[in-house]
């Protein structure tokens, strides 16, 4: 049977959402960086004549005063090298769980410019509101980063850890280093006897230590302390209740030289000069709406986060709930696809230290949640935060705690999940098992009961 084919014409109609250059261009505004946007915004000055550059100057948030410790972040990491941008990098590959990371960016916070680390690991945590053991955990880890050295907390242990590294850490230099304040007396005598050395085992250790950096963060040339500052800031204020605001001391303000546009456009005879002054004002004041714009809305996703997420402001990691982008956004009547551009890459500076916006959303578990707050609702990363916790408080091999031992401990937290569950959490916090735990930790305690 033969077949016929034949062409026909028929209307029909639908929709397109069409983005301007200018609209697109806005929808990039909100998810660059502080260091992006400010550059962006230099490179928008340098080319149009109308536009001045300017800082705004107190707290930036709507409606929110000035801020008498929106300084405080920066007077911390103020004078460090460029180090900062060096070691962030690092960080960010080395920590993918947010609590380490916001562990890790706090103490980056508290170096001074030898690179060692200035304040207690305990007050550090009580900062934080961790466990002094997290703290130390991720310590332990920062130690390990480029330049050799960096995060000591004295010179013993900075030429400790470089010695370390290269393999070259004996009893003898060991014990040298433990006491420094002889070698500084030239009291060879007694550092022989303690050594159990001769003239030229001590020599030769004192050696060792000519070759090391006392000053790891010295050879790095002095950098941008910017690369820091957070995008939000979170303070507790009098009376009670949280303050949150834009972080000015990052954020480019254009101002429009509306009399220099007037007297241009009175001097210009041709209509092509007229014209091309007028773009660019227009462009000028697109600019200084769009970065107004973005100001208010990554201010009003923060607000929406933490109204949400009071209790870690209080207590901590643990105390995260579950919360998505698309409840933000169906809070603040947005699509959840600009609540995740305005979260990309900002962080936020908490009473509880450096974070990540991105830290605050987390799926709810669906294990059972019987403690305080709200019954049958937690956040994951809260169970994971709790799962470091105990494992992190883990000193000796007895105390070393199964996946199931783990899970019957979170029980009696209030928090009931599955065994697989604590294994899952635990393997994407990078832990290794018990059985891992245990040797790690008789491996310690046989370094350290090692005879001198």
């Amino acid at each position: 049977m033969a077949q016929s084919a034949s062409l026909s014409l028929k209307p029909s109609q639908r929709q397109v959402l069409a983005l301007t250059p200018q609209m697109q261009q806005s929808v990039k505004l909100l998810q660059m960086t502080h260091a992006e946007l400010s550059e962006f915004v230099q490179q928008q000055v340098e080319g149009n004549p109308f536009l001045q550059r300017e800082r705004l100057r107190g707290g930036a948030g709507a409606g929110s005063g000035a801020s008498d410790q929106i300084g405080d972040w920066s007077e911390r990491i103020a004078g460090k090298p460029d180090l900062l941008s060096h070691l962030t990098q690092q960080i960010r590959l080395s920590f993918n769980d947010p609590a380490e990371r916001g562990i890790a960016f706090h103490l980056l916070t508290l170096l001074d410019e030898r690179g060692f680390l200035q304040e207690p690991l305990e007050d550090a945590a009580a900062h934080l509101g961790a466990a002094a053991s997290e703290v130390a955990s991720v310590l332990e880890r920062l130690q390990t980063l480029d330049p050799p050295g960096i995060f000591a907390r004295h010179l013993a242990e900075c030429l400790s850890i470089q010695l370390r590294e290269a393999g070259a850490l004996d009893e003898a230099t060991r014990i040298l280093l433990e006491n420094l304040p002889l070698l500084g007396k030239r009291d060879y005598a007694a550092l022989q006897k303690l050594c159990g050395t001769d003239a030229a085992g001590l020599q030769e250790a004192i050696g060792k230590l000519k070759g090391l950096n006392p000053r790891p963060a010295a050879e790095f040339e002095r950098g941008d302390p910017q690369i820091l500052a957070p995008d939000i800031l979170v303070k507790p204020m009098t009376g009670g209740g949280w303050r949150i605001e834009i972080n000015s001391a990052t954020l480019p303000k254009v101002l429009i030289d509306r009399e220099y546009y007037a007297e241009m456009r009175a001097g210009s005879k041709r209509k092509k000069d007229r014209e091309y002054l007028s773009e660019r004002l227009q462009h000028a004041r697109w600019l200084s709406r769009a970065l107004d714009r973005r100001q208010t809305t990554l201010l009003r996703v923060a607000e929406e986060i933490f109204n949400h997420q009071e209790g870690f402001l209080a207590s901590g990691m643990e105390a995260l709930r579950p919360l998505t982008l698309r409840a933000v956004g169906d809070a603040l009547s947005l699509h959840e696809s600009t609540v995740s551009r305005a979260v990309a890459h900002k962080t936020v500076e908490t009473p509880r230290g450096l974070h990540e916006l991105r830290v605050f959303f987390s799926a709810k578990l669906s294990g059972k949640h019987t403690g305080e707050g709200d019954a049958g609702e937690i956040a994951a990363s809260a169970v994971k935060a709790m799962i470091r916790r105990k494992i992190a408080a883990e000193r000796k091999p007895g105390e070393v705690l199964s996946d199931a031992a783990l899970a019957e401990a979170l029980a009696a937290e209030g928090v009931e999940v599955a065994r697989r569950t604590v294994a899952k959490y635990r393997e994407q916090l990078h832990m290794p098992g018990s059985a891992a735990r245990k040797r790690e930790l008789r491996a310690k305690a046989q370094a350290v009961a090692k005879p001198r």
